[in-house]
């Protein structure tokens, strides 16, 4: 990755830091507007840059990108108490036993 190179990348990412409250708004986010930069200026055929992804400061950059994609989108759910999947099985000593359709009270008790 040349120098030219870096800079605009740590360009689009100060442009991200600088504009994503306003783009969050408009429901764009961070994921998309890296794609498309990435398509437009790395681009082999007409891209302006030159990017080798075989290089392992692409790999280091991109598993950076990753961390920080998967941290920003943690802190959210984070922040509104979600705290993990819930089983599908049913939890130990529950009603059902799983052979077929459960009834309300209700239905039990006007059965003849």
């Amino acid at each position: 990755m040349t120098e030219a190179t870096f800079a605009v990348l740590m360009l689009l990412v100060l442009g991200w830091a600088v504009t994503s409250h306003l783009l969050d708004r408009l429901n764009v986010t961070g994921a998309l507007v890296f794609a498309v930069a990435g398509y437009l200026l790395g681009n082999p055929t007409w891209g302006p840059l030159l990017v080798d992804v075989a290089t392992p400061s692409i790999h280091r950059l991109a598993e950076l990108a990753l961390a920080l994609l998967l941290f920003a989108l943690a802190v959210p759910a984070a922040r509104s108490g979600v705290t993990g999947c819930r089983s599908a099985t049913p939890a130990a000593g529950s009603a059902g036993t799983g052979s077929g359709p459960r009834r309300s009270s209700r239905s039990r008790a006007r059965r003849p």
